[in-house]
């Protein structure tokens, strides 16, 4: 095998290993010791770790292709220069163009450097971002976990369920959807415009301030049919709460939504929300909602575009209150009224 000559390492290089054509490029930093022993990417426990993260979404090795932002091992496993990254990265376009995935998914710093020319993985992870007509959607690496026993590797299953959402998009007619392109949510508007005339809406915000960032919007417009369709999105972590209150909840910690980000392109966002506000406010549906009064007072932070009281039609809590005015809250809550 002949060595390398891009850099400084003059290693001998490793091909990476799945399908060619996967809809899913998982890249990680460099080779170490036991990878360039058996000469392939993710071997050892990290590796076992990326497998056992792509069990639990439902993928395998043979859905994705696995690829290293460096393809030789660094002396000693040292931390990949900049200079080497800069000088491995045509090697990695080239190969993305063969693979042309719909998913690029850099694990680590480094990955992340290579892709896209820097950047905090911490804040960047689990946020799909368009870079040259691919969604980008990084992850902490294996090895950041392991060296942590552990401790909060289910950010990587989360990362990895958020590429499989990406890359797979679910068919409108069989389940529930993420419209995480503006294709999909014009397809979507034309499919039930023409066959429904009610439609069941909840919105996301970061907390119930009534001007707290608004995350997005749900329509369910079938019986186990409905839709997400995201404005705003963040990385969790997982925080500590006060000590205080973590004694309170026996020491357990709990996800922080943080790093809030418009989901939508500038030149996009507008026709997304004109969609929405069609929806609410045209007159084409019939809105439904639970505790809809919360959802009306905030979206009047937004303007007068998403006022639906003119198309509002029923809600199951104020419904419920009728039936019985003496239930503590929670027990208006949604699931327990399904239940029923």
């Amino acid at each position: 095998m002949d060595r390398c000559t891009l850099c400084s390492i003059g290693g001998i290089p490793i091909d990476g290993s799945g399908p060619l054509n996967a809809k899913i490029l998982i890249i990680g930093e460099a080779p170490n010791q036991e990878e360039d022993r058996r000469r392939e990417y993710f071997k050892g426990k990290a590796g076992d770790m990326l497998t056992e993260s792509l069990t639990k979404v439902g993928l395998s090795r043979d859905h994705v292709r696995l690829e290293n932002a460096l393809a030789c091992r660094p002396p000693s496993n040292r931390t990949p220069t900049d200079d080497e990254i800069a000088a491995c990265r045509p090697r990695l376009f080239k190969l993305i163009e063969q693979v042309n995935p719909t998913v690029i998914m850099p694990l680590g710093y480094v990955a992340l450097k290579a892709i896209e020319g820097g950047g905090s993985i911490r804040k960047r992870q689990g946020i799909p971002k368009k870079v040259n007509g691919r969604w980008v959607i990084p992850a902490m690496h294996p090895a950041f976990y392991l060296i942590r026993n552990g401790l909060g590797s289910e950010d990587l299953v989360d990362a990895l369920g958020i590429a499989r959402d990406y890359a797979y998009p679910t068919d409108l007619n069989k389940s529930y959807t993420l419209l995480n392109q503006i294709d999909l949510i014009t397809e979507w508007y034309d499919y039930v415009k023409g066959d429904c005339t009610r439609l069941a809406m909840d919105i996301e915000s970061q907390n119930l301030a009534l001007d707290a960032p608004w995350l997005g919007i749900g329509f369910a417009y079938r019986t186990g049919g409905a839709v997400y369709i995201p404005l705003r999105t963040g990385s969790f972590f997982q925080r500590s709460r006060r000590k205080g209150d973590a004694e309170k909840k026996g020491g357990k910690k709990k996800k922080a939504l943080v790093d809030i980000v418009d989901f939508w392109p500038a030149n996009i966002m507008p026709k997304v929300l004109g969609i929405i506000s069609d929806i609410l406010t045209s007159g084409t549906f019939k809105i439904t909602t639970h505790n809809g009064g919360y959802d009306l007072r905030r979206l009047s932070y937004e303007g007068d575009a998403y006022d639906f009281q003119h198309t509002w039609a029923f809600d199951t809590y104020l419904a419920d209150y009728l039936l019985n005015e003496n239930k503590f809250l929670d027990e208006r809550a949604l699931g327990h009224l399904t239940t029923r």
